[in-house]
């Protein structure tokens, strides 16, 4: 009995670990394997992907089950079992009841009939053909040769050195930063305590605790006011209304006296309505105010926050490391596909100009981007954008192909009716 009992024990506790194991690494797996794709017909693949995946969590089911069915009908027969060797020890005459050997005996010959090894076996194998196959599934769709998709870069290692510590301290690492600034033989930029103080005030305004942005703003006020910052009032606003939601009526109303004054005449319209939502104090989630009290401002806050204190320390409101990985990581599909179609034919890592187009999105365009009215081209280094004496611009190759090629031939602007010639024209610079 206790054997059976063990083996019961041990098949139970190794079974349950693998169940949840299996669904924690696939879902892992396609959540690494697609991040923000969309369902639609360019990503078919994931659709088998997930296919794929469906069954073998409803093989996972069906394997379960039946194992805790098997599970359920051992523990029945051991109860039953020892619930009879129970009674015939507590019974005063044994005449006629089945001694232990013989109940145990007719306990295994239950647990043979039940044949629980030979079904737990069959569940599990059909269970693991499925789990094998969506593996390589896996390995046939997402396993692919990145290196045909870029070419090797010799980086500057100071730089680069330089870009990950900005980037630990950026996100509040300082110990890390501090380690790395060790390790690397680099000194610590100037600008530390500063981060350090931005992530202290990031932490207490998740905590809905304004207090501390309010007395960096107090302490910045000149160089805000000078950049003519909104983050000053924005604060304030978001103060009173919190005070107002969480402080008695008047404990706001005074806060606004003492507050607001600086503002009336920047923010007056602003006021007058924070000043109406005094009327809806008990209800404003649901009065004309209720935007005033939406959580996504708090967000709106924190990233304002942010965005000012790195103006003040002359640095990009994103870290340059995670702008340059999000970028390649965006642009790496459309290289990899790039790379498969030009297999064996010219290699376009000796071109200069890109063979395809990146779209990469608005957060991503730091530059000033000129494209040609005639040739509808975005200008380049070869091309350059060219100012005509009338005013208008023209890609230098468009310039050329207009004046035939003849610095002296007059021509007419393709935009106005102004003649010029070719020789006249400036190449201008964003």
């Amino acid at each position: 009995t206790q054997s059976t009992w063990g083996a019961v024990r041990s098949f139970f506790f190794l079974f349950c670990p693998c169940s949840v194991l299996l669904s924690c690494v696939l879902t892992s797996r396609l959540r690494i394997s697609e991040p923000g794709v969309q369902r639609n017909r360019r990503c078919s693949f994931m659709d088998n992907l997930s296919k794929e995946f469906e069954r073998v969590t409803k093989k996972q089911r069906t394997c379960y089950e039946q194992v805790d069915k098997t599970i359920e009908a051992l523990t029945s027969e051991i109860a039953r079992c020892k619930r009879l060797l129970e009674e015939r020890e507590s019974a005063m005459e044994t005449d006629g009841a089945l001694s232990s050997d013989q109940l145990l005996c007719l306990l295994q010959s239950n647990v043979t009939k039940l044949q629980a090894q030979a079904t737990v076996q069959a569940a599990h194998k059909d269970y693991h053909v499925g789990l094998s196959k969506y593996a390589k599934a896996i390995d046939k769709t997402l396993n692919a040769d990145m290196t045909k998709a870029f070419k090797p870069v010799q980086f500057d290692k100071q730089t680069l050195n330089e870009v990950l510590l900005q980037h630990f301290l950026r996100h509040g690492h300082v110990e890390v930063g501090q380690q790395f600034s060790k390790e690397s033989k680099l000194p610590l930029p100037e600008g530390q305590d500063a981060f350090k103080e931005l992530h202290t005030v990031l932490d207490s305004m998740t905590r809905r605790d304004l207090l501390p942005a309010l007395q960096w703003s107090k302490t910045h006020t000149t160089a805000l006011s000078a950049k003519k910052s909104p983050l000053p009032f924005q604060l304030h606003r978001l103060q009173f209304i919190h005070l107002l939601t969480t402080q008695p009526q008047e404990v706001a109303l005074a806060y606004a006296r003492e507050q607001f004054e600086p503002f009336s005449t920047t923010n007056l319209t602003e006021i007058q309505r924070l000043m109406g939502s005094l009327l809806f104090v008990n209800r404003l989630s649901t009065s004309p105010y209720a935007d005033l009290v939406d959580a996504r401002l708090w967000t709106d806050a924190i990233e304002m926050f942010t965005k000012e204190c790195c103006r003040l320390l002359g640095l990009s409101f994103s870290s340059p490391l995670e702008v340059t990985v999000n970028a390649g990581a965006k642009a790496l599909p459309t290289l990899y596909k790039l790379s498969t179609v030009m297999q064996g034919k010219k290699d376009w890592f000796s071109q200069e100009q890109m063979p395809v187009e990146l779209e990469l999105g608005r957060e991503f365009q730091f530059h000033s981007i000129f494209a040609c009215p005639v040739s509808r081209e975005q200008s380049t280094s070869n091309n350059p954008p060219m100012i005509l004496p009338c005013g208008h611009v023209l890609a230098k190759l468009s310039l050329l192909k207009i004046s035939r090629n003849n610095l002296r031939l007059r021509f007419k602007c393709p935009t106005c009716p102004s003649e010029q010639t070719a020789s006249q024209a400036r190449q201008i610079f964003f």
